[in-house]
């Protein structure tokens, strides 16, 4: 019963994350959805969507000061946790004014935002030296994400009305509340000193590299984010068939988080971050071009698994590798900071202006344009070998 132990310890961490994911999963389809029931414009849904991610532009670089600073991490987790769900009580009364609605969104999202970067921390943490465990308790979330939209789907066609959604996002954030108190206080001691995160580190050539190709990843994802299901619903899509290709995209990216360990144990970081970023140019370009045949759109979203899936765990281990000792937690802060909260808030602001003036095909072939960029400034980066069984090495 050796592995007993391990596992029994694992689950509040998947549970954590798959409470996160599934409020993800109804939040990001649905929220435009919601949105457009209470009257809101394209532009007006485009800044609003972009609240979120400039909420991770401020909020995980406090919270992940304050957590290297103070050695409590976890406690800081459970914290934001509970002032999410504080901080999301408003909506649950249907909040309309669009000024009230973006004020609202963001005192959510600094506490929100801060949770997932701190847990990652941990999550790594508890796994120490085994770090080929983290795809596969991160898939969890994805379980989380798919099993949401998939039922939300079916939920706002069949029993619950658009303007229920609030309620079912404050049940998955109360579940996020609730692993986070069940995960065991645990510490393992980092390996190496730190390194100095501004002078030594955060402005190395490769770094800098990779920050301005992952802000860029995220801009690229801003219309998918804020405008996909808007996109499909335009062009005849039923809510149920949105909500199945949501889980779909999810679904592919789980039977990657599976199989990672085994490719990163022959290819590295650099040449999976490639990938991922290659096949997100094709997947914008299928979107924009291919969106009223169906085939064509599954196979768009079958490559979310590279475009989020593989360039997600690539630019973790990128950062855990880069960012040692009492610096763990700024580092994952700052990729969480630039790369989804600044790109994220860009990429939605441009969705929303442009849409209406260019329409969604010409957005989504502008993300292509996009793309190219950050995966030019991917490939002059210095290759970092990682292996996951002995975890990351230079």
């Amino acid at each position: 019963m050796k592995g007993a132990a391990p596992i029994a310890s694992g689950l509040p961490l998947r549970a954590f994350y798959f409470f996160y994911y599934a409020a993800l999963g109804t939040f990001i389809p649905y929220w435009p959805l919601y949105l457009v029931d209470l009257g809101y414009t394209a532009a007006q849904i485009g800044w609003i969507m972009a609240i979120l991610p400039f909420a991770k532009i401020v909020s995980p670089g406090i919270w992940g000061w304050l957590a290297d600073e103070n050695k409590q991490t976890l406690g800081l987790v459970r914290l934001a946790t509970f002032l999410s769900l504080c901080s999301f009580s408003p909506f649950l009364f249907h909040v309309l004014n669009e000024y009230v609605m973006a004020c609202s969104i963001f005192v959510f999202g600094f506490f929100w935002s801060a949770t997932l970067p701190l847990f990652e921390v941990i999550t790594l943490e508890q796994l120490s030296q085994n770090t080929s465990r983290y795809s596969r308790i991160r898939l969890w979330g994805s379980v989380g994400f798919i099993l949401a939209v998939g039922a939300a789907g079916g939920l706002f066609r069949w029993v619950l009305a658009i303007s229920d959604l609030p309620w079912v996002l404050a049940f998955f954030i109360a579940g996020q509340f609730i692993a986070g108190m069940m995960v065991r206080h645990r510490t393992s001691a980092w390996h190496g000193k730190p390194e100095g995160l501004v002078n030594k580190t955060l402005f190395n050539k490769k770094v800098l590299g990779f920050m301005v190709g992952g802000l860029l990843v995220q801009v690229a994802h801003g219309p998918y984010y804020s405008f996909f299901s808007y996109y499909l619903q335009q062009n005849n899509y039923s809510d149920l068939v949105i909500g199945a290709l949501w889980a779909l995209g999810v679904g592919a990216e789980i039977f990657l988080f599976w199989f990672l360990p085994i490719m990163f144990s022959v290819l590295n970081t650099d040449i999976m971050l490639s990938i991922g970023m290659t096949l997100g140019i094709l997947r914008w370009g299928v979107i924009a071009f291919g969106v009223e045949n169906i085939s064509l759109i599954i196979i768009a979203q079958l490559f979310h698994a590279a475009s989020f899936g593989l360039v997600h765990i690539a630019s973790i281990q990128f950062m855990h590798a880069h960012f040692q000792g009492a610096d763990r937690a700024k580092g994952q802060a700052v990729y969480a900071a630039v790369c989804y909260g600044m790109g994220g808030a860009i990429g939605s602001l441009l969705a929303g202006e442009l849409w209406l003036s260019f329409g969604g095909k010409m957005v989504f072939v502008l993300a292509m344009m996009i793309g190219m960029i950050a995966l030019a400034f991917q490939m002059p980066i210095k290759r970092l070998n990682c292996n996951f069984e002995g975890g990351v090495g230079r």
